[in-house]
């Protein structure tokens, strides 16, 4: 299985702060993998300095062969990278029809089969259609935020937290919403949830005070409750 993304010994800081001091990984083409860790380990500044939002002091990024590790955000995503943020970046006054017109790339054929498809996957949304993102609950929020970036073929997508303050059944949706892009599109997902990552992920990646301390499959993390215990702080 051949590799989509690889970070080799990045380090980030922020301000004056070191907060990436080595982060080593590939992500598998075709595949979701977790990236784990405690509240502060790194995972939402390792995302953004591939997504060029924060630039690397040290080591280096490869896209699909391509390195991108300084190039500016708006070319990494042309070159097939999707985000989502933690905090959604919702507008409050466009309508979730504004907001996935914008996110399209295209308006083609394939485009609008790809957003009916979206929209079967999120039916909230689609009954929000033309209601001001501001008015959405935050379920429905983080759902669109999640639509606009599974609206395009994007190769890769960068989810930060998608089920935090979810209610359970929009989690279950966002589950079946992840295994429904397994083979198409290659997915790296930050979740505190490792219960739902568990559901989706086949691999894992695992930071710990800005570092790589693990890296394997989600099967062999199930079975390894010292990994477990002293970087999850579960059992």
């Amino acid at each position: 299985m051949s590799e989509l993304l690889r970070l080799e010994a990045v380090q980030t800081y922020i301000g004056q702060f070191h907060i990436l001091k080595g982060v080593t990984f590939e992500v598998p083409r075709g595949t979701v993998t977790a990236l784990l860790g405690r509240n502060g380990a790194g995972k939402t500044t390792t995302l953004r300095t591939v997504m060029g939002l924060l630039r690397p002091s040290a080591g280096r990024i490869w896209f699909n062969g391509t390195e991108i590790h300084g190039r500016p955000t708006h070319v990494i995503s042309r070159l097939g990278i999707g985000y989502v943020p933690e905090d959604m970046g919702i507008f409050p006054n466009l309508t979730v029809a504004e907001h996935m017109q914008l996110a399209m790339h295209a308006e083609d054929a394939m485009t609008r089969e790809r957003l009916a498809w979206v929209l079967d996957l999120f039916s909230d949304l689609k009954k929000a259609w033309r209601k001001p993102g501001g008015t959405l609950s935050g379920g429905q929020k983080q759902m669109l935020a999640i639509a606009r970036a599974y609206v395009n073929r994007n190769a890769l997508l960068l989810i930060d937290e998608p089920s935090k303050g979810l209610a359970p059944v929009m989690v279950a949706a966002l589950i079946d919403s992840l295994n429904a892009l397994k083979g198409e599109t290659t997915v790296l997902l930050v979740e505190q949830n490792v219960i739902m990552a568990a559901q989706v992920a086949s691999h894992v990646v695992i930071i710990d005070d800005g570092r790589t301390v693990h890296h394997g499959t989600m099967a062999e993390l199930a079975q390894d409750e010292a990994l477990k215990r002293r970087y999850l702080g579960i059992a």
